[in-house]
């Protein structure tokens, strides 16, 4: 163990040495200490952003970790390369808490066992499964609807927390597609103790990830609420054990995730019973938080601007005559929907810190900079979307600049991708070609499909405000997700177009 870390220290030293060429701050450059503590603080993009317009798109920010701002360090970091592999996985910051008896999931998969999971999983996410799947997230996004409705009822002033009532249908949806069952969450207007358990944990995992710098730190950690975390996450574990056992108690035929991965089970190179563990648990982790966030952010920035939302409800109240239309074939063909969806996602991305990699073996060199064997590398996503150096005027949400708008001509839209890129980017959002620019995504998968059909049908059956327009909401803390606060929002039931 003591040569092991002499090891990774001298290699450290090593690194640092070579990297003093680069620009950053002096006690960033000699101790990880300024940036895990600023990640713990949970003002962590704040602080890059700082670095970054001081220092440029290069930035050194500790020993041997480097982040950039920069279109190209995109693909050289993240994608496949012929000839050359990826850029493995930054093994401090990609925990292995939600692995089911030791068993991968394929966000964290070792590459032998990464494309043999991810052939598995991908009919699940296929249109022809989507098409089955539709009927299942109807069900649950006319409930929010109803739910809604009733709650106008028993609420004269018409103000809800947004941000619940997207959590509860997020997770019922993920519930019912992953499990045969939901949560209830949107029947009892409250969070399963399970939901509540899910959420609590992203922090503690995020906190964990930088306590694992300093493995003495981690040690005391560990000492003094190690255990409860044990508990907490043996808990989680079995939970999804019993649900995923349930459901395959049941007789085949559902159209769910776990029906079109069990129709590959008897394969060679199926998987095995703890892997579908380890799988469901990744699903209902991922599968959760990044869709509500996105929503959540997409619905607070049409209530504050309202001179975009306004005449994106009277094209959908024009377009549909009744909430039966709305289909996910109807609902994905609206351009001026999916720019603001887009534009949300840029000014708040569902992840909006790094997805950190490590140089690999014998060196590489990312955007004409060589840099170290082991070297942390990576891009922050709510910084480079954020940044004027990559668009014009990037605290205006406008979604005109995703139509052809020649204002924002020279914006580097090509450093836009929020589902990240490469063989391993987000498993949920389904984007499976991820290195692409954003119009080429498939429209079809399920996270577009999700945020459309919700989105065209709260807009289309209620007008929209923020409750207090002075609140910027999106001024959070973030660990690993943005730790998301009340979106107090003022419904109105339909009586008829706004903009006259």
């Amino acid at each position: 163990m003591a040569s092991a870390q002499l090891n990774s220290a001298f290699e450290t030293l090593l690194a640092g040495i070579s990297l003093d060429f680069l620009p950053g701050p002096t006690t960033w450059a000699m101790s990880r200490g300024p940036c895990e503590i600023s990640n713990v603080r949970g003002r962590i993009l704040k602080d890059i952003a700082r670095l970054h317009e001081k220092y440029g798109e290069v930035v050194r920010v500790g020993p041997d970790a480097v982040i950039f701002n920069n279109p190209d360090a995109w693909g050289e970091i993240y994608a496949h390369k012929p000839g050359k592999g990826v850029f493995p996985k930054d093994p401090l910051r990609h925990t292995r808490e939600l692995w089911i008896h030791g068993a991968p999931d394929v966000f964290t998969a070792e590459d032998t066992d990464h494309p043999r999971l991810r052939r598995l999983i991908n009919p699940a996410f296929s249109s022809k499964a989507l098409r089955e799947q539709e009927p299942l997230i109807q069900a649950n996004v006319n409930l929010l609807i109803t739910r809604l409705q009733e709650q106008m009822g028993s609420d004269s002033t018409g103000v809800v927390d947004m941000n619940e009532w997207i959590n509860w249908t997020t997770f019922d949806l993920i519930g019912d597609l992953a499990f045969g069952e939901t949560f209830d969450c949107l029947k009892t207007g409250g969070y399963h103790p399970w939901v509540a358990l899910i959420c609590s944990s992203i922090k503690t995992v995020s906190i964990l990830g930088s306590i694992k710098q300093w493995p003495w730190i981690e040690a005391v950690w560990q000492f003094l609420i190690g255990g409860i975390m044990i508990r907490a996450m043996r808990q989680f574990h079995q939970l999804v054990i019993e649900k995923v056992d349930r459901r395959l108690s049941r007789a085949k035929g559902r159209n769910d995730f776990l029906q079109s991965i069990l129709d590959h089970k008897d394969t060679e190179k199926s998987m095995t019973q703890d892997e579908l563990y380890s799988n469901a648990a990744l699903l209902v982790m991922a599968g959760t938080e990044t869709s509500a966030t996105t929503l959540a952010g997409t619905i607070y920035h049409l209530a504050r601007n309202q001179q975009v939302l306004l005449p994106l409800q009277d094209e959908l109240r024009a377009t549909f005559k009744s909430e039966d239309e709305m289909t996910f074939k109807t609902v994905s063909d609206i351009p001026n929907l999916l720019a603001a969806l887009h534009e949300s996602m840029r000014m708040y991305p569902s992840v909006a810190v790094t997805n950190p990699r490590r140089v690999p073996k014998g060196g590489a060199s990312v955007i004409g900079k060589w840099l170290p064997e082991n070297t942390t590398v990576g891009t922050y996503q709510w910084v480079v979307y954020n940044s004027s150096t990559n668009f014009r005027d990037p605290g205006t949400f406008d979604p005109s600049r995703w139509q052809g708008n020649p204002y924002y001509e020279n914006d580097r839209r090509e450093i836009f991708k929020p589902f990240s890129v490469g063989p391993k980017s987000c498993p949920q959002l389904l984007v499976m070609h991820g290195w692409m620019d954003f119009a080429d995504y498939s429209l079809n998968r399920l996270a577009y499909a999700e945020m459309q059909l919700i989105l065209v049908k709260l807009i289309w059956k209620f007008d929209i405000l923020l409750a207090d327009e002075k609140n910027v909401w999106t001024d959070q803390k973030v660990h690993w997700s943005w730790m998301r606060v009340p979106l107090m929002i003022k419904l109105k039931e339909r009586k008829g177009s706004l903009s006259k």
